[in-house]
Order: C-alpha cells, then structure tokens, then sequence
C-alpha cells in the first residue's frame, strides 16, 4: 500500500495506491486518535480495483488538537485485520499504521 494526503483547512484528501490485486473483499479505516489515544473520528472505504484511489475526509467536527491518523487494512466480511507493505519505505505493518499527525485548529 502506499498512501499520501493534502491538508485543506477543514478536509483532507488522501491518495492510496494499491498494488495488490487480489479479488478478496478489503476494505480500510483511517482512524483519528486525539493525544489521550481516544478515537475522535474514523472512515471506513472498500478497496476499490483502480490504481489510485481519492478518499476525502471533512475534519471540521474535530476539536482543536493534535490528531494521530492510524490506517487500518481489513477484510470486510470477517473483519479480519490484514498486514501490509508499503512498497515505497518497505516498512511492514500487522494491524494499524500511523501514517500522519495533524493539529486541528478552530
């Protein structure tokens, strides 16, 4: 998996480039954890097929803070969490991956 994003005030736009092209049925949540690691925010998307695929989230209902933004990668039918690779780094992952931190601001 490779994954990058855009900051807008009040939405973010990440990109996720999916190399495997297996016809499981995956899907992915990213998942916002505020500093005390409660989850403020969460958006679950089934993987589509294409090469690049645009997920947007309005982040204006989060409180002002410092936000943790895990990806998680999982089947959708047994919600089973699936490993991954991201292809770029290399870096492996088991269940969650923290791919950002961002301040959110009134």
């Amino acid at each position: 998996h490779n994954i990058s994003y855009v900051a807008d005030r009040a939405l973010l736009r990440f990109f996720l480039a999916w190399t495997n092209t297996s016809t499981d049925n995956y899907a992915y949540s990213l998942q916002f954890f505020d500093d005390a690691g409660q989850k403020a925010l969460q958006d679950d998307k089934v993987i589509s097929r294409q090469l690049l695929e645009v997920h947007e989230i309005d982040t204006s209902s989060l409180p002002e803070g410092t936000y943790s933004i895990q990806l998680i990668v999982y089947d959708f039918e047994t919600q089973v969490n699936q490993g991954g690779t991201f292809s770029d780094s290399g870096q492996s992952f088991s269940r969650e991956f923290e791919i950002a931190r961002i301040e959110a601001r009134p």
